[in-house]
């Protein structure tokens, strides 16, 4: 699945359920930041296999390392982000770079199932996880984890709505 934003609802909902070990905004940024590259691959060069080199889990790793890196000299938007969405959670170094890179191995996984090009092992080429779910079955499930992403995320954020002072 080159871009899309199908994998945004399967992040969410892992981020938002493991909050106190995954980052919800890196691991969900990083769903997003590594399907750039397919989307100027299909933009400048079509020519080319959709996923090119960032889909696998060696490169990919470096990816979100750097993800992290940014992210991690980022902090004060995502404490930013974190109020304004009101999500409590803890940011560190160490969190942002195990989020980044869990989520583009997740990413690389969702992708592996539905693509014959994604190669998650490189530089062996081959893609043990392809067919292991039909990818009409796939997108409707990946779908599908939008509700229980959006119930956590709205349980979670009027737990944490300020309270309100009556006169």
């Amino acid at each position: 699945m080159p871009f899309t934003l199908l994998h945004i609802g399967p992040s969410a909902w892992l981020a938002l359920y493991f909050r106190e070990k995954i980052d919800p905004l890196v691991f969900i940024l990083v769903n997003v930041v590594i399907d750039i590259e397919p989307l100027l691959i299909g933009l400048y060069w079509p020519w080319l296999w959709a996923h090119g080199y960032f889909h696998n889990f060696l490169i990919g790793s470096l990816v979100g390392l750097a993800v992290a890196i940014i992210c991690y000299l980022s902090k004060g938007i995502f404490e930013g982000l974190k109020r304004l969405l009101r999500l409590e959670y803890s940011i560190s170094f160490k969190k942002m770079l195990f989020s980044a890179i869990l989520g583009i191995w997740f990413h690389v996984l969702l992708d592996a199932l539905g693509d014959p090009d994604v190669h998650p092992f490189f530089p062996i080429q081959a893609n043990p996880f392809f067919g292991f779910i039909p990818l009409s079955i796939a997108k409707w499930l990946y779908a599908l984890c939008f509700i229980p992403a959006g119930w956590l995320f709205m349980k979670n954020y009027n737990k944490n709505q300020p309270k309100q002072k009556y006169n």
